[in-house]
């Protein structure tokens, strides 16, 4: 009998070696080798999924842009342990989950994907909402190529992408079933399905309106203060668009359209985190129309995967010391460099000579710090153009003329450099102008 346990668990880590594998490389990327993407956007997920855990509202009590399935994915995790591990096992996770979709629909061809995410400096892993739309994304190809009569299941992950990142839409599914509109119809029932679920949320917690101008109202905000045109990204992805229309008009099919759904993830900013997400998701479309890898190709990949993480990982490293973030609470396993993590803990020994006056800081470390010292998450965390909803930065200065004895802390130097970047900054250096010239400075490290 125990020989046959044996043998099934055998078959079984066999049969499912490819996913474990992705599980096994996709967790040490984040934790040694393409530590340094857990800065920035991926901190501030953990920053939401966090509150999210400790009884705080998306939207109505702190400042997202998109809309939460990603958060509340996460929050189940730190449910069993708050700590920035536990949000990178959770990501892992949804990145295993992508593959294991990606696998039963192409095969070998799926690590042309992996290695796609290795390429960009690791960007493909970064760890925010963008990804668990790319998940959504990859189950919607999957079931419209093996289970195209599953209207109602399709229509529920396309809720689920729009309920990760609301830019992406079901502009393929009307495009290409026009003329059949019962099919669209069943489509829209299972999109309506978990977008119900989110309204009555919304409604019993009081965050419809808030949500609104967030996700929707304020990308107007977002989109007139955040654009970087012309960079390098910009042109190749206006290349891979004259792609995709060759696409449309040789192929004539629904894949073709879905190139059209990445396009979402790059406006309005064409730097490389975000042209990264494009790139992955173009290549899960287009991977459908590369011919089966044959042995040496398949092996020529997965080197080129093994040569692209060693290079990546040795470039980020050179010349730098790495550390974990010791006796910091909720970042306690967190790997960085040593250099970020000396300047956090300055930081940290300034804001702690003042905690007992409950100050607001405005600073890029704030995220960190506040969870650290579990104080809530707050809109003062996220202090980026076109992050506070439609007129942001008048509705922010409002809110702050309300408030009676407020001490805040600004890191000048963020201030001082967003206002010499020539709007290349998203440091929202408007609001800082307004606290400077009406509070009584008591001291300027």
């Amino acid at each position: 009998m125990e020989k046959v346990k044996n043998s099934k668990v055998i078959s079984f880590l066999w049969n499912n070696k490819n996913v474990i594998f992705v599980f096994i490389f996709t967790l040490l990327i984040y934790m040694f080798l393409g530590f340094y993407i857990n800065n920035g956007d991926p901190t501030a997920s953990y920053g939401f999924s966090h509150a999210i855990v400790n009884g705080e509202v998306p939207y109505r009590d702190f400042n997202t842009i998109s809309t939460p399935l990603y958060a509340f994915y996460c929050s189940i995790f730190l449910l069993i342990y708050d700590d920035f591990l536990m949000f990178l096992i959770a990501q892992s996770i949804l990145v295993t989950i992508m593959f294991y979709f990606l696998f039963k629909t192409y095969g070998n061809k799926a690590w042309l994907v992996l290695l796609t995410m290795v390429i960009l400096k690791f960007m493909g892993f970064n760890a925010t909402y963008n990804f668990c739309c790319l998940t959504m994304f990859s189950i919607v190809i999957y079931l419209e190529r093996e289970h195209n009569d599953k209207d109602y299941l399709i229509g529920l992950f396309l809720g689920l992408a729009f309920l990760s990142k609301q830019t992406i839409g079901v502009l393929p599914t009307i495009l290409y079933y026009f003329k059949t509109p019962k099919k669209i119809l069943k489509r829209f029932i299972g999109w309506l399905f978990p977008c119900l679920i989110l309204i009555v949320y919304l409604i019993f917690n009081n965050a419809l309106f808030d949500f609104i101008n967030l996700c929707f109202l304020g990308l107007f905000d977002f989109g007139g203060n955040n654009k970087y045109l012309f960079t390098v990204w910009f042109f190749i992805a206006m290349i891979m668009i004259l792609i995709t229309i060759f696409f449309i008009f040789k192929k004539k099919d629904i894949m073709s359209l879905y190139m059209l759904v990445p396009f979402g993830f790059v406006i309005p900013i064409f730097d490389l985190p975000h042209f990264a997400y494009y790139l992955v998701a173009f290549m899960i479309v287009i991977v459908s129309y590369i011919k089966e890898l044959n042995k040496p190709k398949l092996l020529l990949v997965l080197g080129c995967i093994l040569e692209f993480t060693i290079f990546n990982w040795q470039m980020a490293t050179h010349g730098y010391k790495a550390s974990f973030y010791k006796g910091i609470n909720h970042f306690k396993y967190k790997y960085n460099y040593e250099l970020d993590y000396n300047s956090d803990m300055r930081q940290r020994k300034f804001i702690n000579k003042y905690i007992d006056l409950d100050p607001i800081l405005i600073m890029y470390y704030s995220m960190n710090y506040n969870i650290s010292m579990d104080r809530d998450i707050t809109y003062f965390d996220i202090f980026l153009y076109g992050n506070h909803g439609y007129d942001g930065t008048n509705m922010m200065i409002n809110r702050i003329k309300k408030m009676k004895d407020q001490y805040f802390i600004v890191n000048m130097s963020e201030y001082e450099d967003s206002k010499n970047s020539n709007g290349t900054s998203q440091f929202n250096y408007e609001i800082v102008d307004y606290i400077i010239n009406n509070s009584t400075i008591y001291e300027r490290e």
